[in-house]
C-alpha cells in the first residue's frame, strides 16, 4: 500500500501485481525448499513475475508503455537477476552461515562434554599401575 501511495500510477496497481505474485508462487512452495539457490531462485521468478504483471497493467491503463530490448534485457533478466542476487547475499547466506556456526559450536561442546565424562570415569576407576619409583629407589632395590 505504501507503494501504491508513493507511486504515480493508479492506486492498487503495485498491490495487485503483488497479489497475483502470490497466487501463483504460494501453491508451489513445496518446490523451493529452504537453501539458498531456493531462495535466490524463488526471488528471481517473483521479480520476473511482478515486472511482467505490472508491464500488462501499465500495457492497459497506461499509453506510455513500449516493448523494447532494453525493457527485456534490463527489466526482465538484469534486475531480477540483482534482487536475487541481493536475497542470496543479505538473507540466504548470513542465515546459512549462522546456522553451520550453530552446528559446529553444538558439536564442539558435545565433543567436550564427553571428553569431560571419559576423564571423571578415568579417575572413578582404580588405578592397576605401580606406583612410580624414584631413581634412588630403583638403585636401592637392586
Amino acid at each position: 500500500l505504501a507503494i501504491d501511495l508513493v507511486s504515480s500510477t493508479i492506486l492498487g496497481f503495485q498491490m495487485l501485481s503483488g497479489l497475483l505474485a502470490a497466487l501463483l508462487f504460494f501453491p508451489q512452495k513445496r518446490f523451493f525448499h529452504t537453501t539458498a539457490f531456493s531462495l535466490f531462485l524463488l526471488t528471481f521468478l517473483v521479480s520476473v513475475f511482478l515486472t511482467l504483471a505490472s508491464s500488462f497493467f501499465l500495457f492497459l491503463f497506461e499509453s506510455g508503455f513500449a516493448l523494447t530490448w532494453h525493457f527485456l534485457f534490463f527489466d526482465l533478466f538484469l534486475l531480477p537477476f540483482l534482487d536475487a542476487f541481493f536475497a542470496l547475499a543479505a538473507f540466504a547466506l548470513p542465515l546459512a552461515f549462522s546456522l553451520s556456526l550453530k552446528k559446529k559450536l553444538k558439536n564442539c561442546k558435545e565433543a567436550r562434554l564427553a571428553q569431560a565424562e571419559a576423564a571423571k570415569e578415568q579417575q572413578a576407576l582404580p588405578s592397576q599401575e605401580k606406583p612410580f619409583n624414584s631413581p634412588s629407589q630403583n638403585w636401592e632395590e637392586n
